[in-house]
């Protein structure tokens, strides 16, 4: 995967990015963290979709900025379907912190 939300998403595959928040002040993110994990196990050999994660406030998020895409809490899912990644597919576990 790449360093920068662009490069994490420029993909000939369907991408499936969870946005978190530093495990140090978001509990919620903490709790899902195990089990995103094994999303991304279950579907590693997978041809058509990548799983993928990007700590917010640590990446270059500028990007995603830019596209209007930034979470509306933590942990976010967000689908960008291969060839389609303007509007991605949003979703959000429960529990979840609203920012």
């Amino acid at each position: 995967m790449g360093n920068t939300f662009e490069e994490t998403i420029e993909s000939d595959k369907d991408v499936l990015l969870m946005m978190y928040g530093d495990y140090s002040w978001c509990e919620h993110c903490k709790i899902y963290a195990p089990e995103y994990e094994l999303i991304a196990k279950k579907f590693q050999k997978a041809s058509k979709i990548t799983i993928a994660q990007m700590n917010f406030g640590h990446n270059d998020i500028e990007d995603a900025k830019a596209r209007g895409i930034a979470p509306k809490g933590f942990p976010e899912l967000l689908l960008f379907r291969a060839g389609t990644r303007l509007n991605p597919h949003r979703y959000m576990p429960v529990p979840v912190l609203e920012i």
